[in-house]
């Protein structure tokens, strides 16, 4: 011990309190106390909002389905979603359907007025894009005007990476034009072509994956008088739907008119549903979960498994402990429907 007693030893630094008065130190801790309750105040509000969303524009839902599993007795109406989640400054405002939890994002603007849109007549019968080559014509755009450019189709992207089936319908009112099945011919040579949102031309007849389907067609002759024709189309393929444009062929006489309503797109989305098996355990990433590092090369419409122990339902749900999982995910977009399977 007397090796060490020529060290000279650390002075401890001054106590803060050393020179405090009681009454002055007890003060000091509960500002300090009264910080920590205010953080911890604050982290379980954001919890509690992600947990429970209101369907604000503050504290948007993901999807008008999230919105009706936190409040099933809530009435339908418009309310705010966040389908890419992060920031809520891009949260879109939609028509949620409560009794079926599906999301109505309406197109901008919903419909082209009834006129004569074309005056050149010629002699070999051709389509004609109405956004892309008619005069004050315009493609149709989904989502709120509000929002800055892009934001409600980076919304839609990520609704239709939930999706594996799109459905939307359209109705074209007509004034001596054929938009389907032409009265005289008894042939499809005159029915209107319509553009996806991945420039895809969906027709009246050819490849089934690419044609639509006709719920009504008042649109067969020249009567001189108003009809409609409604027009629907289903694809597995999601990126091929909002309609953006529609191309009639049966148009630029002076005497022909046309008009055409773009329904809402209606997104329902049913997220994961785990059946317990048994055997090893997986956990099923969907939406915003990106899949680990160990996931496999294979997965199916964003869905991501791999080796672990949980389903996570959706962004909010936690994982449940149980044995092996069968995972399904359905959703719909439509009149844009969308569904997952």
């Amino acid at each position: 011990m007397s090796a060490f007693a020529g060290l000279s030893q650390p002075e401890k630094s001054p106590d803060p309190l050393r020179y405090m008065r009681a009454d002055q130190a007890s003060g000091n801790l509960r500002t300090h106390d009264a910080e920590v309750d205010a953080t911890l105040k604050s982290l379980n509000n954001q919890i509690e909002n992600i947990r429970s969303p209101e369907g604000s524009k503050k504290n948007p839902a993901r999807t008008c389905r999230d919105l009706k599993l936190c409040h099933p007795d809530w009435k339908s109406g418009e309310y705010w979603i966040d389908p890419n989640q992060g920031c809520t400054i891009d949260a879109i405002k939609v028509y949620c359907n409560m009794e079926t939890g599906e999301s109505c994002v309406y197109p901008k603007p919903a419909s082209i007025p009834k006129k004569n849109w074309w005056s050149s007549k010629s002699k070999a019968a051709k389509h004609i894009w109405f956004g892309e080559t008619m005069n004050g014509g315009f493609h149709f755009s989904y989502g709120d005007e509000s929002l800055a450019a892009n934001t409600a189709s980076i919304q839609m992207t990520f609704l239709r990476l939930l999706s594996t089936e799109a459905n939307q319908n359209l109705t074209y009112h007509c004034k001596n034009s054929v938009a389907y099945m032409d009265g005289a011919t008894g042939n499809l040579k005159k029915a209107v072509l319509l553009q996806g949102s991945n420039d895809v031309e969906i027709r009246a007849e050819g490849n089934s994956r690419f044609t639509y389907t006709v719920m009504e067609d008042g649109c067969t002759k020249h009567k001189g008088t108003w009809g409609k024709t409604v027009i629907e189309y289903r694809s597995q393929k999601t990126s091929r739907l909002p309609i953006v444009d529609i191309a009639p062929v049966d148009i630029g006489g002076a005497d022909q008119e046309f008009g055409v309503d773009v329904g809402a797109a209606e997104v329902a989305f049913y997220f994961i549903d785990c059946c317990c098996c048994c055997c090893c355990c997986c956990c099923c990433f969907l939406g915003c979960y990106s899949p680990p590092h160990n996931a496999p090369e294979k997965s199916v419409c964003g869905v991501g498994c791999c080796g672990g122990c949980g389903c996570f339902c959706g962004c909010y749900s936690p994982p449940i402990m149980l044995q092996r999982r069968v995972c399904s995910v359905k959703t719909y977009l439509g009149r844009l429907f969308v569904s997952e399977t």
